[in-house]
């Protein structure tokens, strides 16, 4: 974490000034803290506080959330295949007074009632993780029910080698190895700006599904 922490986010020889201050506005518009100044490059360490939620996790649920809610209203024929989307799901065995043996970050419910569950997360995550959510979605939902795992990168930070994909400086290993953990464990992993079109693939009437 101590070299994390040194690792700059943005450098001044590759981008101006005035993005790293907008940046800097931005974090503190969120409710966020930031130690910087003209002469310095942006570090992790200066970032004392992404937003006034705390933990960036929350931060990204709601930023998804929001997303997803601008998709679907939209576009007319999402709006007609969602009944209703829900965020932070506890669930537990229709009938049972135990405790919850789900926790869900976004629900989408279809029409037909049936779950596209989205596990949005920032950082790394196990194998068994990755098949409790596809298994939740099956065991709430029939065998119509998915989970999808959405990470917080962006398809342009992502370039394709022959040795295999390759990431900006300041993304840390957990991160990278986001989606092969998924892919070996069998559950479907998109990058943040792939949710529109994932949406329109598995929740449209249109027959693409």
């Amino acid at each position: 974490d101590i070299v994390s922490n040194k690792e700059p986010l943005l450098r001044r020889e590759n981008i101006k000034i005035s993005d790293i201050q907008r940046l800097v506005t931005q974090i503190q518009a969120l409710g966020g803290e930031v130690e910087f100044t003209e002469t310095d490059t942006l570090y992790k360490r200066a970032i004392k506080k992404f937003s006034a939620l705390g933990r960036n996790g929350y931060l990204f649920e709601w930023m998804v959330a929001a997303e997803v809610i601008d998709i679907i209203c939209n576009d007319d024929e999402l709006r007609q295949s969602v009944a209703q989307v829900y965020h932070s799901v506890a669930t537990r065995k229709l009938g049972s007074k135990e405790k919850q043996d789900a926790e869900l970050d976004l629900v989408i419910v279809t029409r037909f009632g049936t779950l596209l569950v989205l596990e949005l997360k920032t950082f790394e995550f196990s194998g068994d993780l990755a098949k409790s959510k596809e298994g939740s979605a099956y065991k709430k939902s029939g065998p119509y029910g998915k989970a999808i795992i959405v990470g917080p990168l962006l398809t342009s930070m992502v370039q394709t080698a022959k040795n295999g994909k390759t990431y900006p400086h300041y993304i840390v290993g957990p991160i990278q190895t986001q989606e092969a953990t998924a892919m070996q464990n069998g559950i479907e992993y998109i990058y943040l700006d792939e949710l529109a079109v994932t949406l329109r693939k598995k929740l449209a009437l249109d027959g693409t599904r």
